[in-house]
């Protein structure tokens, strides 16, 4: 058989000589000449089509003239086609002739216009796309060829092992037509495999979103270059296994044995969604995953662009930029081992959420963001959460991490947020949290409208406040501006859920706050403190750092410019080297051992003990004794540890006024354990009278100043 141009020729047009096929007739230049040559009963030839339309269209052959093995081929695409057995199932086209055929790979890979993808946007493509991966899947695997135009599909698109679709960025797209759970949704565990230059549209289809691998055990996916967009579900992206609602706390319960692992996002674009509910990129349960380079446009949402959670670990989240954030942007939920680095985070004018959001989750590291924000609708930086409900009261999420621990917020530039940090923002009821390891350092604030550094806890009705915040860091960061009276940093504990360790130590706020009486520092109920070598200032009638209700701690070298310090005077605060306008009084404190027999009451004054441990203390009855150390600042039992004021001011000090005792007056040792008086000449005197006492008996409480102890000659 012979055809020109795919029109069959008469036996008397031609005569076949082995090797030499002859026309009688002239052939126009530029023809198309196919031959079937027969042996025996089997039938073999290289038929060649224009296109894979004419192909497909073709019923010229059929199985009567055509033999099992016969190759196609396409001119104009240049695609190979092998001849499949009439009975055959897994043939991939079918002419409409009935001749079953496989496409042949071409040199990088199977083209999916082979399979009889029409690429005009409208057709459904989708069967044809799905064969075209299934055909490279069986081939072990490489790359399925898009070509740079839209393709419709009516329904989803099944990822498959070792299988890469490959599309020309920003131009090849498949577009849903129908709803769909996901254009490109797998239904189980699958590896190695991606896309790249793809656009993954969901085209606002209810229900319907762009990526959809929610099955436990994908691993090694990996997508550059491509965009998720107009997604209407809870999510546009979501990779790794969900029980329950993507994106509600308490929905899962326990880590899954199989994660999901290695999943990259390069260099891709999510956006263009109008849910105002729809999370971008949900992540969950998954160990090792890289988003990089991405290009985030909120578009007016109130969730995440990014959710990580239930039991994620080991991901970075890396130079992307986030666009046009409303309420939220990245969200961290019951994960570990998580780092944001050197993104840009831009939010709306009417912003009032927070940038990023950590729950119950371990070491999670802020670094090195941009955030530009505009103050006035309260956006916030950082919040660190422990979960509250019904969800919480029942038992889900507190075993893995009952709070946030080692979460470290480093090296931002952070422009128009109310607030940088605020940890706890969030807690439950009855249930006891944990904050451990905090780290804010390094970090530049402007423009802020409220308190950049916020420490403390929200009341929650029904239930006691019971929570540990300890190991907080505030260091080195440079606060520009801020406009809350509170401060700067606002360690806000409480009598029930203190703060302990906390450090704030090199941070430099060289303007004051805008409101007219403000602090700089504010530390309420915190324990094991240490404020050192900051520069700041109060305004108004406020110190510069106030401490109330406080523990033991240092404040150590800071220059406070204006009024100095507020402080409780019967605390255990060290106060030393410190600078300012009005200079703020040292205090001094020494740890020692009561000795005395008995418990010595706060405000007793304490000499040391006679050929002991230099700091075992007890009482005197000596007038004037020459070891006159200082007082005690609280009560302290026998043979316990308790401080000793040995300078700075107290309000305490127990005294007798049977000679009177002015202001200025230098006081010593009574004749009475504990009790201080006038001390007259030959006296050592370790005190100096802030108030006036004339009564004839020991129940006199001073303000004084205690001083080293010195001789009144």
């Amino acid at each position: 058989l012979v055809f020109i141009d795919g029109v069959q020729q008469s036996l008397a047009s031609y005569s076949y000589t082995f090797p030499t096929l002859t026309f009688t007739g002239t052939v126009a230049s530029g023809s198309v000449v196919d031959a079937l040559f027969s042996a025996g009963n089997a039938a073999y030839s290289l038929q060649t089509f224009e296109t894979v339309a004419n192909l497909l269209a073709d019923t010229t052959f059929d199985y009567d003239n055509i033999g099992v093995g016969a190759s196609f081929v396409t001119r104009k695409e240049g695609f190979s086609y092998e001849v499949a057995a009439s009975g055959a199932t897994d043939q991939h086209v079918t002419t409409a002739g009935g001749v079953k055929l496989y496409v042949l790979p071409g040199g990088r890979g199977f083209n999916v216009l082979a399979f009889g993808v029409v690429a005009d946007g409208a057709t459904d493509d989708a069967a044809a796309i799905n064969m075209a991966s299934l055909a490279c899947f069986n081939n072990g695997g490489g790359l399925v060829l898009f070509p740079a135009s839209t393709m419709a599909v009516a329904s989803r698109i099944i990822p498959r092992s070792g299988v890469y679709l490959l599309g020309t960025q920003g131009v090849t797209e498949l577009i849903a037509t129908a709803s769909m759970t996901g254009v490109f949704n797998g239904n189980a565990a699958t590896s190695n495999f991606g896309a790249t230059g793809v656009i993954f549209n969901s085209n606002n289809n209810a229900g319907t979103g762009a990526l959809h691998l929610n099955e436990a055990g994908y691993t090694n996916a990996t997508f550059i270059e491509c965009e998720f967009k107009n997604s209407t579900p809870a999510w546009c992206v979501l990779v790794g296994y969900v029980e329950g609602t993507p994106g509600s706390p308490g929905t899962a319960t326990t880590a899954l044995t199989t994660k999901s692992r290695n999943i990259s996002f390069l260099r891709c674009k999510f956006g263009s969604h109008t849910s105002s509910t729809l999370e971008q990129c949900i992540i969950v349960n998954t160990d090792g995953f890289v988003v990089d380079d991405c290009d985030f446009d909120e578009n007016d949402t109130n969730t995440n662009s990014i959710l990580v959670y239930s039991f994620s670990s080991n991901g970075r989240i890396e130079g992307c930029r986030f666009r046009n954030i409303q309420d939220k942007c990245i969200g961290v939920q019951e994960s570990s081992g998580i780092y944001i680095d050197k993104n840009e985070l831009v939010g709306k004018v009417t912003m009032s959420g927070r940038f990023v959001n950590v729950f119950n989750s371990a070491d999670v590291w802020v670094t090195g963001n941009m955030v530009i924000a505009t103050k006035a609708s309260n956006p916030m930086f950082v919040g660190a959460y422990a979960f509250s409900g019904t969800t919480f009261e029942s038992g889900n999420y507190i075993g893995q991490y009952p709070g946030v621990y080692r979460l470290h917020v480093l090296n931002n530039d952070i422009d128009g947020c109310y607030s940088i940090s605020q940890i706890p923002a969030q807690k439950a009821a009855e249930h006891t949290f944990v904050f451990e390891v905090i780290n804010l350092c390094g970090n530049t604030i402007r423009n802020c409208g409220g308190i950049p550094f916020l420490l403390g806890t929200y009341t929650f009705a029904g239930g006691a406040q019971q929570e540990s915040m300890n190991g907080i860091k505030v260091c080195n960061q440079i606060i520009e501006d801020f406009e809350n009276a509170e401060g700067w940093l606002y360690a806000a504990g409480t009598a029930t859920s203190s703060i302990t360790d906390l450090q704030v130590s090199g941070n430099i706020s060289p303007t004051a706050s805008v409101v007219a009486n403000a602090y700089a520092m504010r530390l309420s109920y915190v324990d094991q403190f240490s404020v050192t070598d900051n520069i700041g200032a109060g305004t108004g009638s406020r110190a510069a750092i106030r401490l109330e209700n406080e523990g033991t701690g240092n404040v150590t070298g800071n220059n406070t410019k204006g009024f100095g310090l507020q402080f409780t005077a019967d605390r255990p605060v060290h106060i030393t080297d410190n600078l300012g306008a009005t200079p703020i009084m040292e205090r001094r404190l020494i740890w020692v051992q009561n000795t005395q027999g008995a418990t010595i009451s706060a405000g007793s004054a304490v000499v040391l003990k006679s050929n002991a441990a230099q700091n075992q203390v007890t009482m005197t009855t000596t007038a004037g004794d020459y070891r006159a150390l200082g007082i005690m600042l609280a009560d302290t039992a026998n043979n316990a540890f308790g401080w000793v004021v040995t300078q700075g001011r107290v309000s305490n000090l127990r005294a007798n006024g049977t000679t009177a005792i002015a202001v200025g007056d230098r006081l010593g040792c009574f004749n009475s354990n504990g009790i201080s008086q006038k001390a007259a000449a030959t006296h050592t005197a370790f005190a100096i009278a802030g108030e006036a006492y004339a009564t004839a008996d020991s129940s006199g409480v001073l303000d004084a100043l205690i001083v080293s102890p010195r001789y009144v000659g």
